[in-house]
């Protein structure tokens, strides 16, 4: 990777350059220079691909297991994120898309920038081919499928918080209901993966009603603070979840 001419010095997250204009690009040494040991990686569709997992590293660095399955199907140079909490895959592979993104985890083959912090993981120094663990991947992850068609549930709006979630709880989606609502995450990647699914059955019920589905969450065991944190203005991480939930 460092004998590739696709860096740029960067400021936290912030790089300086674009990632689809290699004239801004620099040598390793340079953008080392210049960001006075800060870089970022330039993905240009060569083959080496980028996969991003975000919140699998708890407070006590204990990695998720779902993580971990992740990262032995990618057997290559890994490296903990600049939060201390995600991981970066890098390996070589042919992706059938440019980029996509599934939850907490993202992959990418061109046109971004990632953030190297040279903070390698399970000494996982070497780069290798990953294009099997890639291929599990997209299936899993980034395949469109189509969903089931459920009735939609008759006369729920009316109902007040205590009758619609009875009504959850009797429905055949009540067992995974509850566990999520009691702060079950158990079988998702992540915390947020859970939130998504949790906010997912609510908008149905609801009808997507983003207010409601909001009251209702910040009843259930997954509120956490996080669900307030301001992502960009107007947009708390909890609104972003909802209008996911009710519009994707």
């Amino acid at each position: 990777m460092r004998a590739k001419n696709v860096w740029v010095p960067r400021a936290g997250k912030r790089p300086y350059g674009k990632s689809n204009d290699a004239s801004t690009w620099l040598t390793f040494d340079e953008a080392v220079r210049r960001g006075k040991g800060n870089v970022c990686f330039a993905l240009d569709g060569d083959g080496l691909v980028a996969l991003d997992l975000d919140d699998c590293i708890d407070e006590d660095g204990v990695l998720h297991p779902n993580a971990r399955k992740i990262i032995d199907l990618c057997l290559s140079y890994t490296e903990v994120s600049l939060s201390g909490h995600g991981l970066h895959i890098f390996g070589y592979a042919k992706l059938p898309f440019t980029g996509r993104k599934k939850g907490v985890l993202e992959i990418y083959g061109a046109n971004r920038f990632i953030a190297v912090t040279g903070n390698v993981f399970e000494d996982r120094h070497e780069l290798k081919c990953i294009q099997a663990g890639v291929d599990v991947l997209i299936h899993r992850f980034f395949t469109e499928r189509k969903r089931p068609i459920m009735p939609r549930p008759r006369m729920t709006a009316d109902l007040d918080d205590k009758a619609l979630l009875e009504r959850i709880a009797k429905s055949p989606q009540g067992d995974k209901f509850l566990r999520l609502w009691n702060g079950d995450i158990a079988g998702y990647f992540s915390h947020s993966e859970a939130d998504m699914a949790l906010c997912r059955i609510l908008a149905f019920w609801t009808g997507g009603d983003e207010a409601r589905i909001d009251s209702l969450f910040r009843q259930s065991g997954l509120m956490r603070a996080k669900w307030d944190r301001n992502l960009r203005p107007g947009y708390t991480y909890g609104s972003w979840t909802i209008e996911r939930a009710c519009h994707d």
